[in-house]
């Protein structure tokens, strides 16, 4: 085996590293985001009952400190969404270029890699 086919395997496998590594950040953030987005719900709508029962105001310190937090949140970039099904199928495609699987976005094609950019001509 010469010095430059071992070198493109140790490559290999430090770019499926990465990208396995990467694939369980964004899992993470995912779960972490879905369990927040989950949490806000069911305190807006403890809020709104408390409300309606004039238990506390919308004006309330507490009230507005959170309100202005989740704002200052969504502005930094954060999605929040509810889960996805979890028996739903995940659609899965290699990238052509650096063969990191893509995920396919619910009822969205695959029109580029996450990870190295590569377009696809046709759209999956």
């Amino acid at each position: 085996m010469s010095k430059r086919s071992r070198l493109s395997e140790q490559q290999f496998q430090i770019n499926t590293q990465f990208n396995d590594d990467v694939a369980d950040l964004k899992t993470q953030v995912l779960f972490l985001s879905q369990g927040l987005a989950a949490m806000m719900e069911l305190v807006d709508g403890m809020v709104d009952k408390l409300s309606r029962r004039r238990v506390f105001s919308e004006e309330e310190a507490l009230l507005r400190r959170y309100r202005k937090a989740i704002k200052i949140l969504k502005q930094a970039g954060l999605v929040l969404s509810p889960p996805e099904d979890p028996d739903v199928e995940v659609r899965k495609v290699t990238c052509p270029n650096c063969q990191a699987a893509i995920r396919a976005r619910s009822g969205q094609p695959i029109e580029r890699c996450d990870w190295c950019g590569h377009e696809f001509v046709d759209p999956i």
